[in-house]
């Protein structure tokens, strides 16, 4: 993945993160119903709001992480005597992906936070899941 794409996510995310919960926000309390039937409006808003953020987060946390495993290939690839340690490497590459998955969950966790403290509608539970699989698969396919 080019600097010009890795540049176009962070965009995309900062702008998301600023704007769709604020958007958000005014229309819940804008458009206040005394009804009790369940709406579908609602229902897709809380899901679309998690899976959109806990993908973004995913797909953040594992670009760098991927990154960082290419320099550390390279790294470790170089046929300097002193480098040729698997063991290094693999205690590299697992530490590599330990910090991501601990970036990630942190972020996961802001982001649920912020939602409750705006009072968004929102999947707890999908958003760390959404960002989990994003994770995976942009790692494994970039």
């Amino acid at each position: 993945m080019n600097k010009k794409n890795v540049l176009l996510i962070a965009l995309i995310t900062i702008f998301a993160s600023a704007i769709v919960p604020n958007t958000m926000y005014a229309q819940q309390t804008s458009h206040v119903e005394n009804n009790n039937k369940p709406q579908w409006s609602n229902l897709c808003k809380s899901y679309a709001t998690s899976l959109v953020f806990g993908g973004l987060t995913g797909s953040m946390t594992s670009i760098l992480a991927r990154h960082a495993a290419n320099k550390a290939f390279k790294m470790f690839a170089n046929p300097d005597p002193k480098l040729d340690n698997p063991g290094a490497f693999i205690v590299t590459f697992i530490s590599i992906l330990y910090a991501e998955y601990k970036l990630r969950n942190r972020l996961v966790d802001d982001v649920n936070e912020s939602f409750k403290d705006n009072a968004i509608q929102h999947k707890k539970n999908l958003t760390g899941d959404a960002a989990w699989i994003a994770s995976w698969i942009v790692f494994l396919v970039s």
